[in-house]
């Protein structure tokens, strides 16, 4: 007999039907803001979104003649336009289909990387937009979030006659437990004020408002670690996604079969 004997050419490569993912980041924006999609249901590219401002006083009445003074209606109006397209292509050869071709756990992974891919540059697009569409700010500066800062944020969108209905915080993991060092929030958690983090591991609302931790929080500057922390209503942005040959709004997937390679 031969010494050290191998049997490689008759052991067989098996894929696992269990499929190493990454960690997704949790997308948050369009749960949170205003979709238009259905307005392009049945097609076109642009959305126009009617806008009423406050009215004037009234007028007072002639008590003799029950005069009025009349007011020509200036309506305004926003639009969304509908003209960023992204797309992600990955191309298997032949040969590598073949052995792919019946795990169709593999093919369903691979699918869903692509649309969370897209899914993410959306999420990202939209919050960076609502960033820099923000007119009235509490602090532009890079230093630690606090309490004081919060309730600066409330007092802003109480001025305003902002509702709290609709109203989100959005904290990366590094600004939100930071915020949890802050004694009258995190106190007022532990003594019965909402979900206390020593024991959950979240604090579900600050303000009465509900809280979202992501990384998706937006970059302060390129490059940097710092984000954006936000308290936005519902309304700050709008979008729309296009109905595509007949299909449902949002991600299309499709499989192309290759030329032989």
């Amino acid at each position: 007999m031969a010494a050290n004997p191998s049997y490689r050419n008759f052991t067989p490569e098996v894929y696992s039907d269990y499929v190493k993912m990454f960690f997704k980041r949790k997308l948050v924006a369009a749960t949170h803001f205003t979709d238009f999609s259905d307005n392009v249901s049945g097609g076109g590219d642009v959305v126009y979104i009617p806008g009423i401002a406050e009215l004037a006083a009234p007028s007072d009445v002639t008590t003799t003649t029950g005069a009025l003074t009349d007011r020509y209606v200036a309506d305004t109006r926003t639009s969304v336009t509908l003209n960023t397209w992204k797309a992600y292509s990955l191309r298997f050869t032949d040969f590598k289909m073949a052995i792919i071709a019946k795990k169709y756990e593999i093919q369903k992974r691979y699918a869903e990387a692509i649309a969370y891919n897209l899914a993410k540059t959306f999420d990202t697009a939209l919050l960076d937009a609502a960033v820099a569409g923000l007119v009235v700010k509490t602090s532009s500066t890079t230093t630690t979030i606090s309490s004081t800062v919060c309730r600066d944020a409330m007092k802003l969108i109480d001025s305003y006659s902002v509702p709290r209905e609709g109203c989100t915080w959005i904290f990366s993991p590094a600004a939100y437990w930071e915020l949890m060092r802050s004694t009258p929030i995190y106190d007022a958690s532990v003594f019965g004020a909402g979900n206390a983090p020593m024991a959950t591991g979240k604090h579900g609302s600050l303000f009465g408002i509900p809280i979202i931790v992501t990384q998706q929080a937006p970059l302060y500057t390129s490059g940097s670690e710092k984000r954006y922390s936000l308290l936005v209503h519902n309304r700050v942005m709008a979008y729309a996604f296009a109905n595509i040959d007949g299909t449902a709004s949002g991600v299309r997937l499709q499989l192309v079969k290759g030329d032989g390679l």
